[in-house]
């Protein structure tokens, strides 16, 4: 009996980091809708945000894919609450994956 309400409170913390996840990247998600409403994306120059680990905690940042200019990766992110995280060693990002690009978005006119 004690196994199974160790695997139930398991599960239910499981669950609860998850969804506490998923409610981040909405927020971020819709943050950027805003921000990249009046802005310019075509497949040779766009805003994308990035999310990955960093010292132990989801890291969102953003960058410009840029298929005829390089930019530099940048020197901070930001965490679930939207403090400001500086990044000192991008050896530490790890699992950086796309939530979304400025294209993902339409915008009426």
């Amino acid at each position: 009996m004690k196994f199974f309400i160790y695997l139930l409170v398991l599960f239910v913390l499981g669950s609860c980091a998850k969804s506490q996840s998923t409610h981040c990247d909405n927020y971020w998600i819709q943050k950027k809708h805003q921000e990249w409403k009046h802005t310019s994306c075509t497949n040779e120059f766009r805003y994308v945000l990035y999310k990955a680990q960093y010292k132990n905690q989801a890291l969102y940042y953003n960058f410009v894919e840029c298929m005829y200019c390089k930019f530099p990766l940048p020197s901070y992110g930001f965490n679930c609450n939207n403090d400001t995280i500086p990044i000192s060693n991008w050896s530490l990002v790890k699992d950086a994956k796309v939530i979304v690009r400025c294209g993902d978005f339409f915008y009426p006119h």
